[in-house]
C-alpha cells in the first residue's frame, strides 16, 4: 500500500495550528496526510521518522517566530534534509532579511502573513504542490536524459556503423527532452519568481485572515450538518439515536489539541484495539476517532461502530465538531490581544502554552 503524502505545519501556538489543520483536511485529506508540530525540534524528529517510513513530503508550512528556533533558521535545516520539498512562512514578524535569508538558503516558496486568508492559503498550497509535482516530473525527465545520452554513448562507441538509425532517433529524442527541459525550467523560475514577489506584496496587507478562515469553516460545516442530519434522525431507530448521543457525548468530553507524534501514537493504539474489536478498516476508523478528538475509552462506542448507520454518524459528528472547532478558535481571536511588530500592518498572535485544554 502506498502511503499519502505528508503537508507538515509547524507552529508554537496550538490553537491556530489545529485551525490550520482543520482548514488542510478539509481542502486536502483526500489526498494529502496533515501531520503537525509544535516546536521546530518536534518538527525535525517527525519529518525524520516520516523519511524512515518512506512517506514524500511536498510542502512544509512554518511559523517565524518560535521558542526554540526562527522559522527561516528552521526551514534552511528542513532544506538540508528535504531539498526538493517546497517551503512556506506563515507569520506576521518576519522581517525582510528573514525572507531573504529563507529564500536564499532554503528555496522559500511564499510568505504568507497571519492572519492567512483561507482562500489564498488554499491557492498557495495548491500551487506549491503543482510546482513541486513539476519538479519531480522535470528530475525524472532529467534522469531520463542522462540515461538516453548514456546510452547513446555507449552505442556510438560500439555500434557507430551497425545502429546509425537507431542513433539518430535517440539524438532526436535527446534534443527534445533538452529543449523540454530547458522551457519547463525557465517557466518555473518565472512563475515562481513572479509569485514570490506578488506574495510578499500581497500577504503582508491580509488582516483578519484567521477568522474568516474560521467563519469559512464553520459556514461550511453547517451546511452540511443542515443536509445530513435530517435524513440521518429520520433512519435512526431510537436506540441508533442513543448511540449517536453516545458518540456526541464523547466528542464533547475536555480534549489537549494533539500535536503529530501524539495523533499518530493514538491512532495506533485505537487501531490495536478496534482490530482486538473485530472491527474492519481499523486504520481509517481510528483516524475517524481522532479526528473527532476520541483517543480512548471506545468501548462505549462499540454498538455504534458495529452499526449499519456508523459512517453516516461518523460523518454528521465531524461537521459538528468543525463547527465547534471554529468556533472556539473564532473566540479565541477576538478575546485574544494584538501587538504590533514592524511599521507595517502585518499583525501577530502572542505565545501560548506548549499545550492547551479545550472545554466544550
Amino acid at each position: 500500500m502506498i502511503s499519502k503524502p505528508v503537508i507538515l505545519c509547524v507552529d508554537d501556538e496550538l490553537i491556530l495550528l489545529e485551525s490550520l489543520r482543520d482548514e488542510l483536511r478539509e481542502a486536502f485529506g483526500q489526498e494529502y496526510v496533515i501531520e503537525i508540530a509544535d516546536s521546530g525540534k518536534n518538527a525535525l524528529e517527525l519529518i525524520e521518522e516520516l523519511v524512515t517510513e518512506g512517506h514524500e513530503i511536498p510542502l512544509v508550512i512554518c511559523d517565524y517566530i518560535m521558542p526554540d528556533i526562527k522559522g527561516d533558521e528552521l526551514l534552511k535545516q528542513i532544506h538540508h534534509i528535504l531539498p526538493d520539498t517546497f517551503k512556506v512562512m506563515l507569520t506576521g514578524q518576519a522581517t525582510i532579511e528573514a525572507v531573504a535569508n529563507a529564500v536564499k538558503y532554503a528555496r522559500l516558496y511564499r510568505y504568507i502573513a497571519k492572519p492567512w486568508q483561507q482562500e489564498d492559503l488554499k491557492l498557495t498550497v495548491s500551487e506549491a504542490i503543482y510546482s513541486y509535482l513539476k519538479d519531480k516530473k522535470l528530475a525524472e525527465q532529467h534522469l531520463a536524459l542522462v540515461q538516453l545520452n548514456q546510452a547513446l554513448e555507449e552505442s556510438n562507441r560500439t555500434l557507430e556503423e551497425r545502429v546509425a538509425e537507431r542513433t539518430q532517433e535517440l539524438t532526436q529524442a535527446l534534443e527534445q527532452l533538452q529543449a523540454a527541459q530547458e522551457n519547463v525550467i525557465q517557466a518555473e523560475k518565472m512563475a515562481a519568481l513572479g509569485q514570490l514577489v506578488a506574495g510578499i506584496a500581497h500577504e503582508i496587507n491580509t488582516p483578519m485572515g484567521a477568522i474568516r478562515a474560521s467563519i469559512g469553516s464553520l459556514i461550511t460545516a453547517s451546511e452540511r450538518s443542515l443536509q445530513q442530519l435530517p435524513p440521518l434522525f429520520r433512519a435512526l431507530s431510537d436506540k441508533q439515536l442513543a448511540t449517536f448521543q453516545c458518540l456526541l457525548e464523547a466528542t464533547r468530553q475536555n480534549r489537549e489539541i494533539l500535536v503529530s507524534r501524539e495523533e499518530r501514537q493514538a491512532r495506533r493504539r485505537l487501531a490495536a484495539e478496534l482490530s482486538q474489536q473485530g472491527l474492519a478498516e481499523a486504520d481509517t476508523l481510528a483516524m475517524e476517532l481522532v479526528t473527532l478528538g476520541i483517543t480512548d475509552n471506545i468501548l462505549p462506542l462499540l454498538p455504534l461502530l458495529h452499526d449499519c448507520q456508523r459512517d453516516a454518524m461518523l460523518n454528521a459528528a465531524q461537521s459538528l465538531v468543525i463547527q465547534r472547532n471554529s468556533a472556539i478558535a473564532f473566540n479565541w481571536l477576538l478575546r485574544k490581544p494584538q501587538r504590533s511588530s514592524l511599521p507595517s500592518k502585518a499583525m501577530s498572535i502572542k505565545a501560548t502554552p506548549a499545550k492547551w485544554c479545550i472545554p466544550i
